[in-house]
């Protein structure tokens, strides 16, 4: 289902890390802006034997996931990170 990742992304890197990286400016605008941070526990319950139980990797989910729709809110607009998922 299209959005599913939304609700666990799983990266290698804090905001902080993305703060001082240099990555597509778009990414780092959309990324800082509406990815939030969830427990390792959350992620996992939201997307068993897919989200990463991995040392090192970072949950998020996106403020741009409509749970109630099961869409995107910004899926025409997204940034290159979200069009070429999965990393």
């Amino acid at each position: 289902m299209c959005g599913q990742c939304c609700t666990a992304i799983h990266i290698s890197f804090t905001k902080k890390q993305i703060r001082e990286t240099n990555i597509n400016p778009d990414d780092q605008a959309f990324v800082l802006a509406h990815w939030h941070r969830i427990p390792k526990a959350t992620a996992i319950e939201r997307l068993p034997g897919f989200a990463s139980t991995e040392p090192g990797k970072y949950f998020y989910e996106c403020d741009k996931y409509d749970t109630d729709t099961k869409l995107c809110t910004a899926h025409d607009d997204r940034p290159p990170i979200c069009r070429g998922f999965p990393f």
